[in-house]
């Protein structure tokens, strides 16, 4: 039973890396504003980090290496995403 809940924990991060990738290719200016280092604090960015921390640990994954997957994944993708515009 834990596999399927994995399985769809990691599509869900994959679904919104993939999103945050395709907002890149929409607004390539958009990489460098969006940032995990200087975050702009809202309402919005809140629920959807504790939206995606709650994706990493339905893993299993404990909070701390949750939160270096979600920090390495939303790099991968801003990396990816900054290399558009050049």
């Amino acid at each position: 039973m834990r596999q399927p809940r994995r399985r769809a924990a990691l599509d869900r991060e994959v679904a919104v890396c993939d999103d945050r990738f395709q907002l890149a290719r929409r607004h390539p200016w958009s990489a460098r504003i969006l940032t995990l280092t200087r975050p702009i604090p809202s309402a919005v960015s809140l629920t959807y980090t504790e939206w995606m921390l709650s994706a990493l640990r339905e893993t299993g994954a404990d909070a701390v290496t949750a939160m270096q997957m979600h920090v390495t994944l939303y790099a991968y993708a801003q990396g990816l995403a900054s290399n558009l515009e050049s």
